[in-house]
């Protein structure tokens, strides 16, 4: 039986300045409603079974996080972002000792960041954005009436998969965006990918929770390997069985 890895999409909920292209608005993280959306997102995860939690940081920027993780007493004390409020629960509730660290996001000489391509190509850059500003706007729409769980059925699916992969079509169609497409975007996620499948080697179950805008990208590389089973959040929730 293959190593299985579940790959959970989020907006990351602290909504931190780290050069996304949209900063999607979010629900109020600490409410009393929202911690009991989150905690039941939490037990449905932990009926994976994980062995192993992936996270959206470097590896050699994890032991800061893995002690705070170590060390926080009560809910209370987490922070707004989703590796704490989802990861961090998890993985205690799931008696994982050490979380693991997957990204990599380096510059790569001679690749323009999306600054330049915007200034490149000004007009077809800005109609991409206020396309994708206009998605995100009815996924922050349906955030504040969903719960947590619904909100996240409608982010996995698969149309919603589809558009978020579409961006990256249309930015690879401008020059120097296909440069950045082909040898940052997609480098990062195969490296990603690769990294998780290192992981799988030791995990039987992971559990790796990242910006949904990689979720195309890495189940597609993740499933071209042919070394593990690859769901989605909406795979495994829509598991009858396992209800």
């Amino acid at each position: 039986m293959k190593p299985q890895i579940l790959l959970l999409g989020m907006f990351h909920l602290d909504r931190p300045t780290n050069g996304d292209m949209i900063r999607p608005a979010i629900f109020d993280v600490a409410s009393e409603r929202r911690q009991r959306e989150i905690q039941e997102v939490v037990a449905r995860l932990n009926a994976f079974r994980p062995t192993g939690v992936a996270l959206e940081t470097a590896p050699e920027r994890m032991s800061d996080l893995q002690h705070t993780y170590e060390t926080y007493q009560h809910e209370s004390d987490l922070t707004e972002n989703e590796r704490q409020q989802i990861g961090f629960r998890l993985a205690r509730m799931a008696g994982v000792a050490d979380l693991h660290g997957v990204d990599w996001n380096e510059v790569v000489p001679g690749v323009p960041d999306l600054g330049i391509v915007r200034s490149h190509h000004p007009e077809a850059f800005e109609t991409i954005v206020a396309a994708e500003m206009k998605r995100t706007q009815q996924l922050e729409h349906a955030m504040e009436q969903l719960s947590f769980s619904k909100w996240l059925d409608r982010l996995h699916a698969e149309e919603t998969i589809a558009a978020s992969a579409r961006i990256y079509d249309q930015i690879e169609r401008l020059e120097s965006g296909r440069i950045w497409v082909e040898r940052y975007w997609r480098v990062r996620n195969q490296k990603i990918a690769n990294r998780l499948l290192h992981l799988a080697q030791a995990n039987e179950r992971i559990v790796c929770l990242y910006g949904v805008a990689h979720l195309p990208l890495l189940r597609q590389y993740l499933n071209e390997s042919n070394q593990v089973e690859v769901m989605t959040w909406n795979d495994w929730n829509n598991k009858k069985e396992c209800m």
